[in-house]
This record gives C-alpha cells, structure tokens and sequence, in this order.
C-alpha cells in the first residue's frame, strides 16, 4: 500500500498542490464565516476550570436568579490619599462616568454607599459623602461592617468603585468590548497626584487572559516557525529542503484549526494552545521523513527513494502520531471539562498534522531536483553520536544504573506534589492584574464570592431563633480563613437595631423584625434586598474572600458544612454552602485521578504500540521504560520549582509523555528493521544511532526551540508548557539514546549467553 502511494504521489504531485491550495481556501472561508457571526471562539472562565458537580452549579445559577450574580462585578480600586477635595472630586467623576455606561446595571462605591441613621425619631438612610466632609465620610465608611471592606478599606486609602454588569454578558466576545470602555473611561480621568487607579475583578480577569491567549498565536507561532526556518536551513542547507517540513506543517496547522472553528468548538485555556503545539510537535514527522528521503535519494531515483522512505518511515510516522494523539485523548477520562476538550482538540489537531504531512511532505520532496539534497548536514552531530554509541556500548551496566538512580531521584522528589489552584495562578507574579488581586486581598476584602443560602417558609426566618442561627454562622464565616468582608440579614437587622435603640443585638421578636424590615424598605435600606427575598423566605450569607486556592477554599466549604450541620440542626431550614469561590474549586482532588486515569491510558497504549511494533514483549517492555524518566522528572521538575499540580500543567504530562514516545517509537523501528536485515544488536544499536538517532537529536532540538520560547508569554500556562516541557524532552532524549540502547545491549549479551 505504502508502496502504490508513494508512486501515486510522483504521479500527481502538481494536482495534490492544487488540491491542497483549494481545500485550504475552503476552511479558511467556513471559519472566517463562524469569527464574523460569532468573534474569535475564545472563552475564560475561571468557573470552568474546576468546577463542581452539574447538580450544583445548576443550583447556584438558581440563586444567583434569585439574588444576582457576584461574578460579573468590575472592580476599579481607587487607591491614595482619598481625604482631599480633588480625590474626592475625581472619585464622584468616576462613579458617575461609569454610571452612565450601558453595560452597568448599578454601581456602588463610597459616592453613594448609605448607612442608616435616625433623625428626629425618624429612621433615614444618610449618605455620607454628600452629607458629611470627606474625612468624615471615609471614617464613617471604615468603622462601619456593612461598607468596610466593600467599598472603603480599614485603612482609609482605598476606595472600590464596584460596577455590576448586565448579567447578559456571558461570553467574552461581549464582554470584552465593554470591559474595555470602562476601563478606558476610568483611564481618562485627570488623577489627582498620588492617586492610582487598578482595575480588578473576574470579569477583568476573563478578558485578560483571553486577550493574552490571542496574543501568545499571534506571536509565537509566527516566531516559533521563524526558529524553526533558520534551524532546517542551518542543517538541510538549501531553503526548499530545510522548509519543506515547516511549511507543510504549517499548513497543517490552518487545517486544524479553520476545523474546529468552523465546527463550532469554543476553545479554552488549554485548547488555546493547540495551533502552537501542533507547529513545535508536527514538525518532528517531516524532519525525519526529509532526512530519511534525503538518506534514500544518495542511492537511487527520486521515485525508489520515496518509495523505500515511506516503506521505512510510513508506519512509524503514524505510530507516533497515533501515540502523541492517545496521550492527548488519554485526558478523556478525566473528570474536569476543561482537560477533556483539551484532549480531543489536540488529538484531533494531532491527526490533521499527519494527513496533512503525509500528503503535501513527499509531493513536495519530490518535486525538488535530486541536487538540492546532495548538501551532507550535521556530520559533527553524527561525530557525537558515534562517541555516544561507542561508550553507551561499552558501559551498558554503568549507564543503565545511572538511569535508574536518576529516576529514582526524581520520582522521590516528585512525590510531594499535591493539587491546587489560584486565580492568579495564570499571571505573572509581576502583572498588573496579579497585583491589584494581592492588593485587594492583603487590604480589602477580596474579590471571590463565597455564600451560605438558607431557606424556609416564608416569614420564618424573621424569627429570632433563626435571625440568631444565621448570625452565628455568619461569625464563623467571617472568622475562617479566607473571608474578608461578610453580611447577612441577621447582619443587616443588628446594625438598623442598633441604630434605632442602641443596643448592639438582634430585634427580640418577630414581630419587631417585622416592624425594623417594613422601616428598612420603607427608608430604601438597600442592604436588605440583597440579602433576602421580599418574601423572607430566602437569605443569604454573602462574604468576599481572599484567594486562599483550591484546596484552602475546599476546606472552608467543608468547615462551613460542618458549622452549618450542627447551627441549624433541627431549625427546619435548609442551608447550602455555595458561591463562584466553592464551585470553581470543588474539582481541585479530581486533578490528581485525572493524572492517574490518562497517564495509565496512556501507557498501556505505548505498551500495546511498542509490542506490535518490535514483535516481541522483551523489546516492548525494554523500551517502555525510558518512557517513564520524562514522566519522573516532570514530577520532580514541579517539586523543585515550587509549583502546584494544576489544571494546566496536567496537560504538560500527556505532552510529555506523547514526545518521548514518538523518538522511542522511531528509534526502535529502525533497530527492528537493522535488526530484520541480519545485524547484530551491536551493529544494529549503531546503526540506529546514525540514523533514527540523529533525527531525534535533530526533532528534540526544535521541540526545546518551540518550547523554550514559550516561557516569554505572561500566561502562566503556556509559560509552564515552556519549560516544563524543555525539561522532559531532555529527559526524553536521556531515555533514548542512553537507557534504551544500554537496555538493548544488554539484552543482546543475555541472549548470546543464552545461546
């Protein structure tokens, strides 16, 4: 079959040119149509990465219909010396600017936060900075709970100006362009010296990392396949040789992509990177198919060499895409959405590669004149090799004890890592946004919703036994670790109690509570509607934390479970602990079974993959096992730097693992065929070093140019992909040209002893 195809391809080259050309056309056309209905099909959203149950999630969006959302809130932090009469000037301008915008369905900051008061017998709700000097005003802001950390820090020299958006804005495409404005009209604002302006917030973060996406395509790839042009031409020498391999799998990588945008896909955080992975990760099947060709064509015609190149390269081009693309769609079995799409976006993205390069490569190749490959390359690179060979030969028991210690090491090391995530874990330490997240923690009350929603029949939760429930569970809220700033009905109630009878307590009956709620709404006490229904049959704890992570928000979700198990035992109330904070960390302990399932997927694939391909369970468990030092050093890789299993670096094993493979899978293929034409295991290892060796060394060279360039982009994503993938292709090339051969030979001596 290989054979028919490789002269089919000498026959009709110039059509598959023409081809290829046309069906490119057609999927940019199907693509461009879907960008200009829909916008670029990017979305982030921090409630997806690791987010609960469908059950649950459902069930917050039920009461955030109730209550309004708290994820979708603009945060501008208005930080100085806010007591003069410019600050305050610029703080009102601000207010009302952002007022004005369409997108902002209400905001609250120091402008128009009211706190209640009684005048003349007369409960009224005052508005301290219209009524009171500026000094006044923030000091009455930052001794009462209900606006101290909300809209005026503890401190005094922070103001938040809290834009709550139409709720209607779920998409990023959307909110983008308002997010923007507003952030444009706060910039615009003359600041008075020694004021600055930060603006925060989930949807500030959303669109952030959307924008920082886009960019790290729009940049690296065009610079990756720059890299990649100036290394093909520094080793094939001639230009149509040395990019042949790049260009198609640029090609390629517009199929791909124009595939899953025309089909309708949203790609997120992960799947973002799959028009950068399948450049650095497809080329490395067309650098081995030139090289290969190359090889051929010194001892025959261009057709034979094509021939006897896709006879020997053919089948495994397609085991190693095959096993890159299972590590990819290993992440299928995994329990978090975010790490599944990923998956089957890559593999998909992984398969096109090889069509595409099986196609358009050899048509290419032979369309060149047979003189464009008689520039020999790499003879230094070969040199080494020979040395490697010469003393992985001699020393196969030394090696192969090395290795192992290594890998000892390094799962040793590894085993300490543990799950976790933060919302500032896709920025730089030094970012703007990272920065105002870590202000607003360290000086406010932070910026992630968490609540306790309690329900009942109506009226009952007006009575004092449960106003009392409710407010000592909003104390144990508010004395976790993580809450900032919290408030409750019961919270509300105490502070309008003690402002009409100076006693410093909840309403003593029901009927009094009746009495204080009817005064508040009758007065416009906006805290209350946001606490509870009209019918008080729904209240809700609302606090904002700080971000504490996964693993620190997981365990204030079960401490408030507990707390509320035994506060409202036997009230008749139902109590649900929720929030954007709990939900979007509730799959943090399903990462590391993540880890488990699609690592062992993977495995077991490389194993059968290995059996079929050198025909002997010897040879397939010999060669598996070089496979597992990328994944050991990768583990001790994230010890050593400190970092945490997340949702993006799990993504970083199946990668790994796909890699090291591939160059596993060409190394023993062709010691298989050395071996099948009668070569000793000596010869045969030679052999394979000078040829399948030194396109590995050639392949893993531009996978640490790809990858290594990666690590200048600001998302922390696709920083980690970077280097963490630099380190296990070295890791990878340690399997494969020191453990693997040293295990073979070995292996070799045990047979002819045997014999």
């Amino acid at each position: 079959m290989l054979e028919s195809y490789a002269r089919w391809i000498v026959r009709c080259h110039r059509a598959i040119g023409v081809a290829v050309f046309i069906f490119s056309l057609l999927l940019i056309t199907l693509a461009g149509q879907r960008v200009a209905r829909d916008g670029i099909p990017i979305d982030f959203s921090p409630q997806t990465i690791l987010t609960d149950t469908p059950e649950r999630l459902e069930r917050l969006e039920v009461i955030e219909d109730t209550f309004g959302r708290e994820d979708n809130t603009l945060v501008f932090m208005v930080i100085g010396a806010l007591d003069s009469g410019p600050a305050v000037s610029m703080l009102r301008t601000l207010h009302a600017r952002l007022e004005a915008h369409p997108a902002a369905r209400a905001v609250d900051s120091p402008v128009n936060a009211s706190l209640p008061t009684v005048a003349d017998g007369v409960l009224t709700v005052v508005t301290p900075f219209q009524e009171r000097s500026p000094p006044e005003a923030l000091e009455m802001l930052a001794d009462d709970p209900i606006t101290r950390g909300l809209v005026v820090s503890a401190d005094r020299q922070i103001a938040m100006v809290r834009v709550r958006l139409d709720p209607a804005l779920e998409r990023v495409g959307d909110l983008t362009p308002h997010v923007d404005a507003l952030v444009e009209i706060a910039a615009a604002i003359p600041r008075p010296p020694g004021i600055d302006v930060q603006p925060t917030g989930i949807p500030q973060v959303r669109v952030d990392v959307v924008r920082s996406m886009v960019r790290d395509q729009l940049v690296f790839v065009p610079v990756i396949g720059a890299a990649f042009a100036l290394i093909g031409l520094a080793v094939f020498r001639r230009p149509g040789v040395a990019w042949a391999p790049l260009t198609c799998v640029l090609v390629a990588d517009l199929w791909a992509v124009c595939a899953l945008v025309a089909s309708g896909v949203v790609l997120n955080m992960l799947s973002v990177l799959v028009p950068i992975l399948v450049v650095v990760i497809g080329i490395a099947d067309g650098v081995h198919l030139t090289g290969r060709y190359r090889d051929e064509l010194a001892e025959s015609g261009s057709e034979e060499a094509l021939v006897r190149t896709l006879a020997h390269m053919g089948p495994a081009c397609f085991l190693t895409t095959f096993t890159t693309a299972a590590g990819f769609a290993s992440l299928a079995v995994a329990d978090t959405p975010v790490l599944v799409e990923f998956g089957l976006h890559a593999a998909f993205a992984v398969l096109v590669c090889w069509a595409a390069t099986m196609v358009l490569l050899p048509a290419w190749l032979v369309a060149l004149p047979p003189r464009a490959f008689r520039v020999a390359g790499a003879s230094r690179s070969r040199g080494m090799l020979r040395v490697v060979d010469a003393f992985v030969a001699r020393r196969a028991p030394l090696v192969l004890a090395g290795c192992v210690v290594a890998m000892v090491a390094a799962a040793a090391a590894g085993s300490t890592i543990q799950p976790n995530s933060h919302l500032t874990d896709m920025y730089r330490d030094d970012h703007p946004q990272a920065r105002a997240i870590a202000t607003a923690d360290a000086r406010l009350g932070g910026i992630i919703p968490v609540m306790v929603h309690v329900e009942g029949e109506p009226g009952a939760l007006l009575e004092p036994s449960n106003l009392a429930r409710i407010q000592r569970m909003e104390s144990a809220l508010r004395e976790s670790n993580g809450a900032g700033w919290t408030m409750s009905l019961s919270g509300a109630l105490q502070r309008l109690h003690e402002t009409l009878t100076g006693e410093q307590r909840l309403p003593p009956t029901r009927a009094a509570a009746s009495q204080e709620v009817l005064l508040a709404e009758l007065s416009g006490f906006e805290p209350l509607r946001g606490l509870a229904t009209p019918e008080l049959d729904q209240a809700r704890i609302l606090a904002l934390c700080r971000d504490i992570g996964g693993v620190g928000f997981i365990a204030l979700r079960d401490h408030l479970i507990g707390v509320a198990d035994e506060i409202f035992e036997g009230s008749g109330l139902r109590v649900e602990v929720t929030g954007d904070g709990l939900v979007t960390s509730a799959g943090i302990h399903r990462l590391m079974s993540d880890l488990i399932a699609s690592v062992g997927v993977i495995y077991a694939v490389i194993g059968v993959t290995l059996w079929g391909l050198s025909r002997s369970l010897r040879v397939a468990l010999v060669a598996a096992l070089p496979n597992v030092l990328p994944l050991v050093f990768l583990t001790a890789s994230l010890a050593a730097l400190g970092l945490d299993v997340q949702t993006h670096n799990v993504a970083c094993f199946s990668i790994a693992i796909g890699l090291a493979v591939d160059d596993t899978i060409h190394f023993v293929a062709r010691f298989g065929q050395e071996r099948r034409a009668g070569r000793s295991v000596g010869e045969a290892v030679s052999r394979t070093y000078q040829g399948a060796g030194h396109a590995i060394v050639l392949t893993s060279i531009l996978l640490i140019c790809g990858f290594g360039l990666l690590i200048a982009s600001d998302l922390t994503a696709t920083r980690q992909l970077g280097y963490l993938t630099c380190l296990t292709v070295v890791a990878a090339l340690i399997g494969d040209l020191l453990m693997l051969p040293a295990m073979l030979h070995l292996l070799g001596r045990r047979a002819a002893t045997m014999n």
